[in-house]
């Protein structure tokens, strides 16, 4: 691998699912292997700066390390390179937390900075903290002086390696350590390696996802280059990650673009007042589609603008010949008035209300320590099943004795199944048919439709709706998202004539198939961009 070779494939590889954080990951492997900068013979060997080190007497965790013989080496270093443990090249001391209740160690403004793990970017700078601690902290809890800026702060525990420097004289918690180089030069080095010798990554992973304590950070191994060639190794480094940092911006400048101008023609499609506009903007949309659509995930907003399409009337030709709806809703129309009616209905369509399209059930969940409720063949559908448009069976089920001895009902085929309580309703308003008779939890509620023709319109109604139905969501001062009951049983519900209903579904479906087959070339080709840059950042890496 040559320096040629890694800018050659940052580009291609930049533009692939992960590809920067790969790159990133790569420079520094290359990095700590002595691969990203050549050696230069006459510098002076990391083994005499270790010796200079050593008769300076330096280190004051250096006696307890372990001696480093060839079978501690994790991969071969170039010559002029050796394996040292952190503690003879760097002093580490551990942070304080004072007594949390006692204000006398806290203080709102003054005192001393007090730097905890939210308080790190990483490889970036701590100036300012959440908390601050007293003079007198300082003086009878952590008994030294503050911790002067510039120093390397590193995470230790929980979050491991995550670095950063004080830009301000200040304090750290005993999750965080405070490192000391030996030799000013090397500054720039350790700032930039420790989080990849810390953390496990290619040099120890006996330690990653661990905790560290004094023993295992005194006895870290860190890949040591000659000190001039650090400096080098930090430089290309520097500049790599800035390239980086520029492919990486330039992508998120081209992603807004290409959102900024799918959204602008997804807006031209739910402006469209007729089915004639519609396929016109729909067309539109096609012939631009490789260019506006690039990612899986961009699909979901194409799905659900069908759907509010669909719910508006607006997907398919009105015919004057169908039976208006009101024959078929005959009381069961809302009577809303036109000034308060969410957007204007298509001529035979009609207002009316979950509560006067059919029986609405709630749910409830059958004692756990009764087992004579659980195990059976009756499907007990809760939140966690509702991730398909036609529930036939679920996770867990209920017996008959759940039925009569607990709050679960049957509920039957041809049923709108809705998600009225949990954190899914932040985002979404799961709806789904049942096929089987089963029963639900109490997160969740079951409309029984009045005809069951109407069952499929109504799903595809419900989903069109998400956005005014999350509107009507509550949350608790916990953050649970709860749809009250009341508000769900007046949600108007917008009702073509039946005739239309099929018009409408079937043309969703055929959309909807457009769609799936568009997400799936989609994912085949982010798949294949992925494994070409697991592929090229591999090769680099061999």
């Amino acid at each position: 691998m040559t320096p040629h070779d890694l800018i050659a494939a940052f580009e291609a590889v930049a533009e692939a699912p992960q590809g920067v954080e790969r790159l990133r990951e790569l420079v520094l492997k290359l990095a700590v292997r002595g691969r990203l900068v050549p050696q230069d013979p006459a510098n002076e060997p990391a083994s005499v700066l270790i010796q200079k080190i050593r008769d300076s007497g330096f280190g004051s965790r250096a006696s307890d390390a372990a001696a480093v013989d060839a079978l501690d080496a994790r991969w071969e270093l170039p010559t002029s390179w050796c394996w040292v443990r952190l503690s003879e090249i760097a002093n580490f001391s551990l942070g304080r937390t004072p007594p949390t209740k006692d204000s006398r160690f806290w203080e709102d403004e003054g005192g001393h900075p007090w730097v905890s793990i939210a308080d790190m970017e990483h490889y970036g700078e701590v100036s300012a903290t959440k908390r601050r601690v007293s003079d007198k902290a300082a003086t009878e809890v952590f008994r030294t002086p503050p911790v002067p800026k510039g120093t390397i702060l590193m995470s230790f525990k929980l979050t491991i390696g995550k670095v950063a420097r004080l830009a301000v004289d200040g304090y750290h918690n005993e999750a965080i350590i405070s490192v000391f180089p030996a030799v000013a030069g090397m500054d720039g080095y350790m700032f930039r390696f420790l989080p990849l010798v810390a953390a496990g990554v290619e040099t120890n992973a006996a330690v990653k996802g661990q905790t560290l304590n004094s023993a295992s950070l005194t006895n870290l191994l860190v890949p040591l280059p000659p000190l001039a060639e650090q400096h080098r190794v930090v430089a290309r480094v520097d500049e790599l990650m800035g390239l980086l940092a520029r492919l990486e911006a330039a992508g998120s400048s081209r992603d807004a673009t290409r959102a900024s101008a799918r959204d602008s023609t997804l807006g031209s499609l739910r402006q469209a007042d007729t089915p004639e506009e519609i396929e016109v903007a729909w067309n539109r949309f096609a012939e631009r589609v490789d260019d506006l659509v690039i990612d899986p995930n961009d699909i979901a907003p194409l799905r659900q603008t069908v759907l509010d399409l669909a719910v508006r009337g607006k997907l398919v030709t009105q015919d004057p010949a169908d039976e208006p709806a009101r024959k078929r809703l005959a009381g069961r129309m809302s009577g809303l008035p036109s000034d308060e009616a969410p957007f204007t209905l298509p001529n035979g369509w009609e207002w009316s209300s979950i509560s006067k399209l059919g029986g609405v059930l709630g749910g409830g969940t059958p004692s756990k320590s009764n087992s004579a409720f659980w195990g059976g063949q009756i499907p007990w559908v809760t939140p966690k099943d509702m991730k398909r448009d036609f529930i036939a069976d679920s996770e867990d089920h209920v017996t008959e004795s759940a039925l009569t001895g607990s709050a679960v009902k049957r509920v039957p085929p041809g049923s709108l199944l809705m998600v009225v309580r949990g954190m899914i309703l932040a985002h979404s308003f799961p709806t789904a048919l049942t096929v089987n008779e089963v029963t639900v939890n109490q997160d969740m509620k079951a409309l029984v439709p009045f005809d069951p023709v109407i069952a499929q319109f109504l799903l595809i109604a419900t989903k069109g709706l998400k956005r005014s139905v999350l509107r009507l969501v509550e949350r608790s001062t916990h953050g649970t998202c709860k749809l009250p009951t009341q508000a769900l049983l007046a949600l108007a519900m917008p009702i073509p004539p039946w005739v239309e209903q099929q018009r409408i579904a079937d043309r969703v479906k055929e959309l909807m198939r457009l769609l799936d087959r568009l997400e799936e070339r989609l994912s085949a080709a982010r798949g294949a961009h992925a494994s070409f840059a697991a592929a090229a950042v591999h090769h680099l890496d061999a």
